[in-house]
């Protein structure tokens, strides 16, 4: 027997067993595995320091070396390269050598992370924003 759930539209029910029916279980249906979700918090986690997101946003305009990221960011050398270290670690981004230097980019999954970035950022600095 189903049961209608409380602020539910018309077809939208629940069965009496708790499972869900309607869109709600297609919605569910599309879910990935709680491992899957666990590994996308730990990748957010990683980038979730204003630094780390700048570099995100700045390696989606291209290439760029530690030196160059350090002044843009106006922080040294070694505390830059902490925040490279762990964005390499959460396989956001790449060390490309040329020469001497190291540049960096941003992997496939560096980039969808920093489009979703750039979304939100655009989104917040937009002339909706409250500041």
């Amino acid at each position: 027997m189903k049961a209608k759930t409380k602020g539910a539209g018309p077809d939208r029910t629940a069965a009496d067993d708790g499972r869900v029916a309607g869109e709600d279980a297609a919605a569910i249906a599309g879910l990935p595995d709680a491992k899957v979700i666990r590994r996308a918090a730990e990748q957010i986690k990683k980038a979730a320091d204003p630094t780390r997101v700048g570099v995100l946003i700045l390696l989606h305009a291209g290439a760029f070396n530690v030196n160059a990221m350090a002044r843009i960011f106006g922080t040294s050398q070694p505390a830059l390269s902490h925040h490279l270290a762990m964005l390499r670690h959460g396989g956001l981004i790449y060390a490309d050598r040329r020469g001497k230097e190291n540049y960096y980019r941003l992997t496939d999954l560096g980039r969808g992370l920093a489009e979703i970035t750039l979304r939100v950022t655009r989104r917040l600095a937009g002339p909706a924003a409250t500041r």
